[in-house]
């Protein structure tokens, strides 16, 4: 049985590095396996992630932007993420929204949608989610 290869290695290390909350060295894993083959969809996402966990949020939505058309929900909930971290509550909602069309719909977004709204709540208090349940004026 062959080995895994190198970028493929380096993705499982950048994963294992985002789980230990240590994301510089995360992206710099994520990094080398890209410069080996630029389009790995999980090393891109692995990368976004980190550099959203290091609020480069800019550089993450421009990692994401690579990722654009993957027909993944993964792609979109971490879209939706780095949106959220940056304030942007209607791009939030349409990342959620392309989630839901891509899955099997309100029964996988609802927990996405309570976690980015708390997450907002407590990086930005006050902040409007579009529910009226928890939006403040």
């Amino acid at each position: 049985m062959p080995g895994i290869t190198v970028e493929e290695g380096q993705v499982r290390r950048g994963m294992a590095l985002v789980m230990l909350s240590r994301p510089e060295e995360a992206v710099a894993a994520f990094d080398e396996a890209l410069a080996r083959e630029p389009g790995h969809l999980v090393a891109l996402l692995g990368r976004a992630e980190a550099l959203a966990a290091l609020d480069r949020l800019d550089e993450a939505a421009a990692t994401l932007g690579r990722c654009a058309g993957a027909p993944y929900p993964d792609v979109a909930v971490l879209s939706a993420w780095v949106a959220a971290k940056r304030g942007r509550l209607e791009e939030m909602e349409s990342d959620l929204l392309l989630v839901s069309l891509r899955t099997c719909g309100e029964a996988y977004l609802a927990p996405h949608r309570r976690f980015l709204r708390a997450f907002l709540e407590r990086e930005a208090p006050g902040a409007r989610t579009g529910d009226p349940e928890t939006s403040r004026a």
